[in-house]
């Protein structure tokens, strides 16, 4: 990918808003009967993004119980276990926030100084 000059500083930034573009153009709408609201995040009442960009390395850690965790368990197929291990996983490791964010001073349980050091 080429990246405009005026971007390149802010690589992650430019990364997480044309993958943010992609799913603009791409996701699916889904209206259930009777509902007030639509527009979920889902694809049904109760369904959960999982958002590896952010957090890849919990998701790794808790893909084999994710489905029977004592609290908010995900029905994850094993078909979406192993795009997740195969693909997902790879690509996001050591690039996600909390990975780029636990190695620096104070990441590990500590807020960031400031909210632009994770960008």
């Amino acid at each position: 990918m080429v990246v405009p000059a005026a971007l390149a500083t802010s690589f992650v930034s430019f990364q997480k808003a044309t993958g943010y573009l992609h799913q603009c153009r791409k996701k699916n709408i889904y209206i259930q009967d009777n509902e007030l609201l639509v527009g979920g995040a889902g694809f049904k009442p109760r369904a959960g993004i999982l958002c590896a960009d952010s957090s890849c390395s919990i998701l790794d850690r808790e893909l084999d119980t994710i489905s029977t965790r004592k609290f908010d368990p995900f029905f994850l197929s094993e078909e979406g276990k192993k795009i997740f291990k195969e693909e997902v996983s790879a690509y996001w490791k050591n690039k996600c926030v909390l990975d780029r964010w636990r190695p620096r001073p104070g990441g590990h349980g500590n807020a960031p100084r400031q909210r632009h050091d994770l960008y």
